[in-house]
């Protein structure tokens, strides 16, 4: 991002705006802000706008009127703003215009409604959007100021956009121009005092993951986007925690549909309108939920058990090919061949293999967090604060896979290597912050650390409980003693009832606990999301 400066001959500047507002380049900003002292001093005056702009927002208040009056909508064809009818516009010639067909409207017959839909429809719509544009340009004028000979306006470029910057504006003025630029200051009070606005860009396939960060706030323009890498995490989380092959084809059969709706541009209601644009999401958590499903064995619950219709009926979904890759997969995730959650071995590897989930996780986040601030240049901050962090915590990771469930008794008894894994690290990330920070703060911050490490990763046994509860609600509605099969004597309408029932209250359930561990446990260790958006100055046609 470029903070730009830009010069051009006072009668130019509305072409110029508006040429740059046809693109939606530059995120204006006020350029009184930047020359206080010159326009403290009279070198440079505001723009003063108030007087047209008012005129123009009541006459765009009676276009919307009219427009009401004949049912006319911005759908109907109209053609382009064009850069004379904005820059040669007249605020009497409208008046007068609105006036007559006002005046042609006040009878309320419905014929010279009609006729006038017909006379004047078109003109309406394209006046409109013309007093809608001017709106924009006067507002952005107001952000400028000016000599009796030059006008002056500034804001902030997308690096990459320079060059087509640069082309607009001397078109717009005929080569006489003068465009200032610099890049934002990484440290200090300038860092502090302007902040640059931030601009994800990220490929489409992942756009809709962009939702997700931004539910923290806008990140800075110095931080880590972590869209990518949430891409693939947070269906892997959901996948975890509903692990079924039946189940995941039901939540993609479902998602499929809003997939498709989403493509034709559907509008609805807030909530509607939110779970249409997330099928995209909702399709990766499915096809996850499917593999893990495949991978642990669960098919619309454990098709091995006696009341499963796969086993009364003799069918095995796992066999042949679908087997060989469930050995493979089991192999790489270090879980026994024989795997099934509900059973205690199984539990206890699948416990083992969150917290594994979570040393990654969370040391991903610890490793962003060491990142920001050295794009900051905040050197100290970031040895001082995560980079201590994610010694002590790497340590406490290596120290369990050494360990497993001997670590505690191993910390509690002066194990030599626990202690250069675990105390060392501890008491070298106190003694530090207390110099720098005083003592009450450094042990506060070390022991709040300390704890976190250690509760943060608990956190992420829900990734177990979860595959568990699924497995039991799976089970439970498939157990003749009890279940649905027989309350309702059909064996596949108990199924699909008892499917239907929990499936959609569990995808809930389990999204918003991939969400929380994306947010509080992942997200919150390296973004601070106290960033500006970037917002175009834009006319649309």
């Amino acid at each position: 991002m470029l903070k730009v400066e830009v010069y051009v001959p006072r009668p130019h500047l509305e072409r110029v705006l508006f040429n740059i507002g046809k693109e939606g380049l530059l995120h204006l900003v006020d350029v009184k802000e930047d020359f206080h002292d010159e326009v403290a001093k009279g070198f440079l005056k505001p723009i003063d706008v108030s007087a047209r702009l008012y005129k123009i927002s009541l006459l765009s208040a009676r276009v919307e009127r009219i427009s009401s009056i004949l049912n006319l909508t911005s759908s109907r064809p109209s053609e382009g703003l064009r850069e004379e009818d904005v820059l040669s516009f007249s605020v009497s010639d409208c008046e007068a215009y609105l006036d007559f067909v006002e005046r042609s409207l006040s009878s309320g017959d419905e014929s010279a409604m009609e006729r006038v839909r017909e006379e004047h429809g078109e003109k309406v719509v394209r006046l409109n959007a013309l007093l809608k544009a001017l709106e924009a340009l006067e507002s952005a004028k107001a952000k400028a100021a000016e000599t009796p000979n030059v006008a002056i306006f500034s804001g902030w470029l997308p690096k990459k956009l320079l060059r087509t910057f640069t082309d607009i504006v001397g078109r717009a003025c005929d080569g006489c121009y003068v465009i200032k630029y610099e890049e934002p200051k990484a440290h200090g009070e300038a860092h502090r005092e302007v902040k640059a606005p931030s601009l994800m860009r990220n490929p489409s396939w992942t756009k809709v993951y962009e939702g997700l960060v931004k539910g923290l706030g806008t990140l800075n323009y110095r931080e880590i986007d972590p869209t990518i890498v949430w891409f693939f995490t947070f269906p892997i989380f959901f996948g975890l925690m509903f692990p079924d092959v039946g189940h995941g084809l039901v939540l993609l059969a479902f998602s499929i549909p809003l997939y498709y709706l989403k493509k034709k541009g559907f509008k609805g209601g807030e909530i509607s309108n939110y779970i249409v644009q997330g099928a995209p999401v909702l399709i990766a958590c499915a096809i996850t939920s499917t593999i893990f499903g495949l991978i642990f064995g669960e098919f619309l619950g454990n098709p091995y058990s006696e009341h499963h219709p796969f086993h009364i009926f003799g069918l095995n979904p796992f066999s042949g090919t679908l087997a060989q890759f469930r050995e493979l997969a089991l192999s790489i995730l270090g879980l026994p061949q024989e795997f099934h959650v509900l059973e205690p071995r199984g539990a206890i590897a699948l416990l083992k293999l969150t917290i594994y989930v979570a040393i990654f996780h969370i040391t991903l986040g610890l490793v962003f967090s060491v990142i920001n601030k050295v794009r900051l240049k905040e050197y100290k901050e970031a040895i001082v604060g995560p980079g201590l962090w994610l010694w002590l915590y790497l340590g406490a990771g290596i120290a369990f896979i050494i360990y497993r469930s001997r670590l505690i008794s191993a910390a509690l008894g002066g194990d030599l290597m626990v202690f250069v894994l675990i105390w060392l690290p501890f008491i070298v990330m106190f003694v530090a912050r207390s110099i720098f920070i005083g003592f009450l703060d450094g042990f506060g911050e070390s022991l709040d650390h300390f704890i976190a490490s250690l509760s943060n990763t608990i956190s992420y046994a829900r990734l177990f409980a979860f595959a568990i509860v699924h497995a039991v609600l799976s089970d439970v509605f498939l157990a003749v003693d009890h279940g649905l099969y027989k309350m309702i004597g059909a064996p596949f309408i108990g199924a699909v009832a008892g499917t239907m029932f929990f499936v959609f209250f569990e995808i809930v359930f389990v999204f918003f606990q991939a969400l929380r561990l994306h947010w509080v446990e992942h997200g919150t260790k390296f973004l601070i999301a106290d960033g500006v958006p970037f917002q175009p100055f834009t006319i649309k046609p």
